[in-house]
C-alpha cells in the first residue's frame, strides 16, 4: 500500500481567511503585513521576531514562500489590540531590516481573506484554483439528474482527463522518476488539494491487473446523502492510466460512512 502514513487524527485543517476575534476586526485592530526581500537564513524567525517584540498577537498568516530562488514573499495577519505600537512603528522597523527591500501592510475591515496572495498555484509554477466541495459536488449531481447514466459517463470521462493532464506535469517535474516515486507525490498532492487521503495498492497489477485505493475524507464527504463521485472516481482511473499506462475502470465502488472512507477496486482494460 502507498499513500497516508500519519495516524488518523493527525491531520489537521489547512484553513484559508482569517481568524482572529471579531471585536478585533470591527476595532480596525488587525493589519496585514507584506514584506518581499532576499531569502537569507534566519529572514523568517527576524520577521516574527520583530511582531513578537511589538505585542501583536500573530493569527492566520499566508506564511512565508520562495518564488524564485534568492527571493521571499511573507504575509500575515497581526492584531494590534494588546499593542502600544502603531503599524507605522512596525513598518518602519520591517522597512530596515537589510534583507527587505519592500513592505506594506493594510487594515482589515469587513474581508476575512488575504489581498496580497495571488495567484494560487503549484509546484513548477502551475495556476490552481480553489474550488469549494459541496457546491461542486452538487454540479455533478445535477447533471447526473439531468442526463441519466450520460451524466454520470461525462463526469468520469472529465475526471480522468483531468489526472491525465495534472499528473503530465509531474513527470516534467519529477523526470526519469520511478512510477513508484510519481505516484508517492501524486497521492501527496492530491492530499495537498483537498481531494482525500489515498491509500492505493498496485501490487496486483500487473499480476491480475487489479488495483485497490482507498480515499479517507473524499470531497463529497460532507455532502448529505452523498455516496459517490465519479469525477473522483475519473481522478483515481486517470492516475493509474497516467503513472503506470494501464487504462482501468472501476469494479466495485463502497462508501463506509463512519470512516468516511471511499474504497474503489480498479479493473485493468488496456
Amino acid at each position: 500500500m502507498v499513500g497516508a502514513e500519519v495516524p488518523s487524527g493527525k491531520y489537521h485543517p489547512r484553513l484559508l481567511g482569517l481568524a482572529p476575534p471579531l471585536e478585533s476586526i470591527r476595532a480596525g485592530k488587525v493589519y496585514e503585513f507584506l514584506a518581499t526581500g532576499r531569502d537569507e537564513v534566519g529572514t523568517l524567525s527576524k520577521l516574527n521576531g520583530l511582531l513578537n517584540s511589538h505585542h501583536l498577537k500573530l493569527t492566520t498568516a499566508g506564511g512565508y514562500s520562495i518564488p524564485e530562488p534568492g527571493s521571499f514573499v511573507w504575509s500575515g495577519f497581526a492584531d494590534y489590540s494588546r499593542s502600544e505600537f502603531t503599524v507605522e512603528d512596525t513598518l518602519r522597523e520591517i522597512r530596515g531590516l537589510s534583507f527587505v527591500t519592500y513592505a506594506e501592510a493594510s487594515v482589515i475591515d469587513d474581508v476575512v481573506f488575504d489581498r496580497y496572495l495571488f495567484p494560487v498555484t503549484m509546484l513548477g509554477g502551475q495556476r490552481a484554483i480553489i474550488v469549494r466541495a459541496e457546491p461542486f459536488i452538487r454540479v455533478e449531481q445535477r447533471l447526473i439528474a439531468a442526463f441519466g447514466t450520460g451524466g454520470a459517463t461525462i463526469m468520469f470521462d472529465e475526471g480522468r482527463h483531468y489526472a491525465l493532464e495534472a499528473f503530465a506535469q509531474y513527470l516534467v517535474m519529477l523526470p526519469g522518476a520511478l512510477p513508484e516515486v510519481i505516484l508517492k507525490n501524486a497521492i501527496a498532492g492530491l492530499r495537498a488539494t483537498g481531494w482525500g487521503v489515498f491509500d492505493v495498492d498496485v501490487s496486483r497489477l500487473l499480476v491480475d491487473g487489479i488495483a485497490r485505493v482507498s480515499i479517507r475524507d473524499p470531497p463529497f464527504s460532507g455532502v448529505p446523502a452523498a455516496r459517490e463521485s465519479f469525477f473522483t472516481n475519473g481522478i483515481v482511473c486517470g492516475a493509474l492510466e497516467g503513472i503506470f499506462s494501464a487504462k482501468a475502470a472501476v469494479q466495485s465502488s463502497t462508501y463506509d460512512e463512519k470512516t468516511k472512507t471511499l474504497r474503489l477496486v480498479l479493473k485493468k482494460i488496456r
